[in-house]
């Protein structure tokens, strides 16, 4: 593996400008970053990102072509840097939060991809220039947005904090009497100051001010933006809504009337309206209306953060989308005549393995994120050695390596699998029906005893034995978080609303199953089939294609691996922790890879590149007196022997059986040798 980071930056844009004579991968480019959480891969693709805009405007060659054809102009050229780097920002700040052991931990996976266009004009290098991008998330983790008091190790997103920051006369615009309010305020805010100090490490009103820019550059200004925080502002709102049982007993009513009426106006909805949403839910039963269910206060609680949770969802979708389409290379016009050819480089952020306190739905989906991507390298990196082998004519033997990521893989995606066995879990009744789908989940187990296990003394915990190590997992209400859909009454709300990113995000669009896990037109509660079917519809069958599609996408081009590595746990500077630091790349397979590589000779070189580097090493050649540096393959390994010959002749090894064991080996293109 390359040893730098700009290097794997370099060798994507080269094979991107390069590439297209001949190589049907050369238009898909990829960088992936791997390691645990807190080991610095949403700030290495920050730098890829800055490198590959640098590379754009100090290439000497682009610099001398652009004086002869103005391929992209050059106020475009600068509108669409600015516009990259302004998108992403507003990803991390919408899309990051911060954490008890991280200033700025991603709570979404991505995949950034800037788009290319390459333009082969009569001579014969192409001209490459940076022409777009396009964000693809993957699994935003909304429960950032929550009250629970075990929550206090974590931040809300970056945005909210940002917003809090702004100058008094911003809030004055968004709502009256919004002035004068800090984090401390709000209930999903509440817990921002920890441990760690500032948020990112950056001055609020700076961060506020960088904000601010990036929307002003992807044309977010004037009622559009007002209209933004107003939805986040109503986010915020509904956290701080309390909720008491009510008079009669039956029910709940809603004790912060200030709060309520500020959100139902900028909703612009009745008060009554929002009342009767936020504290009743309609059974359907068979399709058909039956009744009316007075919500507990608790339920009510659960509901109205469910709402701000679908509300934020949408929100950052819409965000996504907006930035995608100013971003798009198909808005950019071009001044060329010559072939023209689209290509990208996707910066690959993805999460690691994530352990917390308690693990449920969404810890399953953003950890088999992370093991296909572990697979992807698993293949890329063992499969490659195998390959090369085969190639060049020699064998390694058996070769075994870690890979439980295909294991966890079939486990999790399988028909009957895991998935489907904690949803008929979950979902059952009558006791009857409970000890058969236990059975049936305990052979699930039994099924993959390398990579599963149920946890002694518990009832409903499991653990999975994840590459990075063991993850326990509780399907106590495993799905009840994430199979509420958003209720009728809640959606006719935002239907009404004048707000303009609550008309352009389509948040009740009933094609739209990213945010609503829950199929439109399935009841609220679900027989088992019923049930079943609407997981795979909602959220885990998007995810399941999201992936699907992203390693197709890697296996048609070429992929490149930077491992980030954590120094130690403790966040302390100037602390190299060896036995951490070696278990992080020993979990991830790169420490038996090193292993294997020694083993089968560590240095590999062409005929011509081992001539050139050692030929000075032997005072004579072959007859001539001299050594060829370029011909025939045939001639080059005669001219190869001679030196191995009278380099490497003493450091033969005598085996067991009498025959000596050579320290090299020639293969059909290469040297492989100890030295």
């Amino acid at each position: 593996m390359s040893p730098h980071l700009y290097e794997m930056s370099s060798m994507s844009y080269k094979n991107t400008m390069l590439g297209h004579h001949g190589n049907s991968g050369a238009n898909k480019q990829f960088i992936c970053m791997l390691g645990e959480p807190c080991s610095g891969k949403s700030y290495n693709v920050k730098v890829s990102i800055d490198h590959l805009i640098d590379i754009s405007n100090h290439s000497d060659r682009l610099k001398q072509m652009r004086k002869t054809s103005q391929f992209i102009k050059s106020e475009t050229r600068a509108q669409i840097q600015e516009r990259i780097k302004a998108a992403y920002h507003l990803v991390e700040v919408f899309g990051h939060a911060q954490t008890a052991t991280n200033r700025n931990s991603s709570r979404v996976g991505k995949v950034i991809k800037l788009q290319y266009m390459v333009r082969f004009p009569k001579n014969p290098l192409p001209l490459c220039e940076l022409a777009g991008l396009h964000i693809e998330p993957f699994c935003l983790d909304s429960t950032s947005i929550r009250r629970n008091v075990s929550f206090k190790e974590s931040r809300s997103f970056h945005i909210f904090n940002d917003f809090l920051a702004a100058p008094n006369d911003f809030k004055a615009q968004v709502f009256r009497g919004f002035e004068n309010i800090d984090t401390s305020t709000f209930v999903f805010t509440a817990f921002n100051e920890i441990s760690l100090g500032s948020c990112r490490g950056v001055d609020p009103t700076e961060r506020w001010k960088s904000t601010y820019d990036a929307l002003i550059a992807m044309e977010i200004h004037g009622a559009i933006m007002i209209d933004l925080f107003r939805t986040l502002y109503c986010v915020l709102l509904l956290g701080n809504l309390t909720f008491s049982e009510s008079i009669d007993g039956c029910g709940s009513m809603i004790t912060s009337l200030e709060e309520l009426a500020t959100i139902a106006e900028l909703l612009n909805i009745e008060a009554t309206t929002l009342i009767k949403a936020l504290t009743t839910k309609r059974i359907k039963v068979n399709g058909k209306e039956a009744k009316t269910l007075q919500l507990s206060s608790s339920g009510a609680k659960d509901l109205t953060e469910i709402f701000a949770q679908h509300i934020y969802m949408n929100v950052f979708e819409w965000l996504v989308k907006r930035m995608n389409g100013m971003n798009n290379e198909s808005t950019v016009k071009v001044n060329a005549t010559d072939k023209i050819a689209s290509s990208f480089i996707g910066l690959i952020d993805m999460f690691g393995v994530e352990s917390k306190s308690v693990n449920g739905f969404h810890q399953i989906c953003i950890n088999h994120a992370s093991e296909v991507v572990q697979n992807k390298f698993n293949a890329d990196v063992f499969e490659s050695i195998i390959r090369e082998s085969n190639e060049e004519g020699f064998s390694l033997g058996e070769i075994a390596y870690p890979d439980t990521s295909s294991s966890i893989l079939e486990m999790f995606e399988s028909t009957g699998g895991l998935i489907e066995q904690l949803d008929l879990l979950t979902s059952s009744n009558c006791s009857k029906e409970i000890d058969q789908v236990t059975y049936s989940f305990q052979m699930t187990i039994e099924k993959y005893p390398k990579v599963i296990r149920k946890v002694i003394h518990t009832e409903d915990e499991f653990v999975v034995e994840h590459f990075t190590g063991p993850v326990a997992y509780s399907y106590k209400n495993f799905f009840s978080r994430n199979m509420n859909k958003l209720s009728d009454d809640l959606a006719s709300i935002l239907n009404l609303s004048t707000n303009k990113v609550f008309l352009e995000s389509s948040m009740i669009n009933k094609s739209d199953i990213s945010s609503n896990l829950l199929s439109n037109d399935s009841p609220p509660f679900l027989s088992r089939k019923c049930r079943n079917t609407s997981v795979f519809r909602g959220r885990w069958f998007k995810i399941q294609e999201q992936l699907k599609r992203l390693r197709c996408e890697m296996d048609e081009g070429t992929t490149r691996y930077i491992y980030c590595v954590n120094p130690n746990r403790y966040r302390k500077p100037d602390y190299f922790d060896l036995r951490y630091s070696s278990n992080q790349l020993k979990s991830a397979g790169i420490e038996t890879a090193c292993y294997l590589g020694r083993q089968v000779f560590p240095d590999r070189l062409l005929f011509p590149e081992f001539l050139d580097r050692f030929h000075l090493l032997v005072l004579r050649g072959r007859n001539e007196g001299r050594l060829m540096m370029h011909g025939k393959e045939s001639e080059l390994r005669k001219d190869i022997e001679v030196i191995l010959n009278n380099m490497l002749k003493d450091l033969e090894v005598v085996r067991s059986d009498g025959s000596a064991a050579l320290s090299y080996s020639l293969t059909n293109r290469k040297v492989i040798h100890t030295l």
